[in-house]
């Protein structure tokens, strides 16, 4: 009895043992796939090389390792699996530019011969670039006249500044539909509701396409790795308080309405007409796209979030497109892109008021009204101030920008001209 009893007992320690090992075992490799997850990234990275939508297969330290690389809104997503025999290792990065020397600046004014003037509380923090050296203390009724020491930095001036640095087509893209018969999507008839018990039913549906409008409401989360692909012809409005962390991508024919003390996280909004956003709103991971107009009151978005608005000046209608930001806070980049550049009706602008703040890029190949904060800097082809009767071009009217102040590890959107450095902007482990 008593040798029965160690037999069992020495059994179970040898089992215990083993288990302990094997999970050991495990662990450490998981570890050497997720380092090698991590190297093939960097010499990918580092290589350079050619960003398609095909896998590519690297081996590192005999393990196998595929990655596939995609477009995820202006960020780049890159899906990197490493396998060694039963074991796997899958890691999702998020990936953005590291700022160079042309946007090193607190301020850029690309109009050619420029002629500007400073009038109000402008004071600017940082180093301007500018297409001559003709900028002046000016007086417009109603405003202080600007401190000759309005700027602490250097003026460099170079002749010719391209107004259009940005690749378009990424934009343009996100406003593509779910229209291909190769891939799996549902068609819902009539208008849809998305929330937590209609959710559940889509998990394993990634394309939806909507006949008529999408309602948005209540708590959408999920511990999986889901990711839904909307395509809407109606308007799109996700209404008041709801929250939602779900990786969404929802396209429409039509506008999009955030309604108040709204919680998003890792989305992407495309609407062919206007965005609008109410008070309350906090976001995160967020990228916003539109043909017609952004505005925002009483918002806050966080590292790393993007407004984009693409205007197409063939059409006549897109002449006053605009980009609104009122008593907001913006992390990350704002863009104002056109279809060409220069043309004088073109009335087109970022207009951002005296009680908002952004840490980040503002970017404008038109024109910009700022007076809010500046943490960071502004590339803009000129400045526009209106006071009636008078419009006021390239007159910097109460703009604070302060270069110093922006985090120094900001990342700036994928697409602009001569910059291809890319840096991990997010990772997620998916198994």
């Amino acid at each position: 009895m008593i040798v029965l009893l160690v037999t069992i007992m020495l059994f179970g320690i040898l089992t215990i043992i083993f288990f302990y090992n094997s999970t050991i075992q495990k662990e450490i490799n998981k570890s050497k796939l997720d380092l090698a997850c991590f190297s093939a990234l960097q010499t990918f990275i580092s290589k350079k090389i050619s960003f398609t939508n095909s896998e590519l297969f690297i081996k590192i330290d005999s393990i196998n390792v595929s990655i596939s690389p995609s477009y995820k809104g202006l960020f780049s997503e890159i899906v990197v699996t490493a396998k060694d025999n039963n074991d796997s290792s899958k890691i999702k990065y998020l990936l953005a530019d590291k700022i160079d020397e042309q946007f090193q600046f607190g301020l850029i004014i690309s109009k050619e011969n420029l002629r500007a003037s400073v009038a109000g509380n402008t004071k600017i923090n940082g180093d301007l670039l500018l297409t001559s050296d003709k900028i002046k203390i000016g007086r417009i009724s109603g405003k202080s006249t600007a401190s000759r020491d309005f700027q602490n930095g250097k003026i460099i001036v170079q002749e010719n500044i391209n107004p259009k640095l940005f690749n378009e087509n990424l934009i343009l893209q996100q406003f593509s539909k779910n229209t291909s018969d190769s891939i799996i999507y549902k068609f819902i008839d009539g208008n849809f509701e998305l929330n937590e018990y209609t959710f559940s039913d889509l998990t394993n549906i990634p394309n939806i396409n909507v006949s008529q409008n999408l309602i948005l409401s209540g708590k959408l989360t999920s511990l999986k790795n889901v990711k839904l692909n909307f395509s809407v012809y109606g308007e799109v409005v996700i209404s008041s308080s709801t929250y939602s962390n779900i990786d969404l991508n929802i396209r429409t024919d039509s506008s999009i309405t955030i309604e108040s003390n709204s919680q998003l996280e890792n989305i992407i909004l495309s609407a062919e007409k206007k965005i609008i956003i109410k008070e309350g709103s906090e976001f995160k991971n967020i990228q916003l796209f539109s043909k017609k107009g952004i505005e925002t009151t009483g918002v806050q978005f966080k590292y790393p979030s993007i407004l984009a608005l693409y205007s197409d000046l063939s059409e006549e209608t897109n002449l006053k497109n605009e980009i609104k930001i009122n008593s907001s806070i913006i992390n990350g980049a704002i863009l104002l892109v056109n279809s060409t550049t220069g043309l004088s009706n073109n009335k087109n602008i970022i207009e951002i008021d005296d009680v908002s703040t952004v840490q980040g890029l503002v970017y404008s190949e038109n024109y910009a009204t700022i007076s809010g904060n500046i943490y960071g800097l502004i590339y803009t082809y000129a400045f526009w101030y209106y006071k009636e009767p008078t419009e006021y071009i390239n007159w910097l009217v109460d703009v604070k920008i302060d270069r110093e102040k922006l985090d120094k590890d900001f990342l700036i959107p994928v697409g602009f001209e001569k910059t291809d450095d890319f840096r991990i902007l997010k990772q997620t482990w998916i198994n």
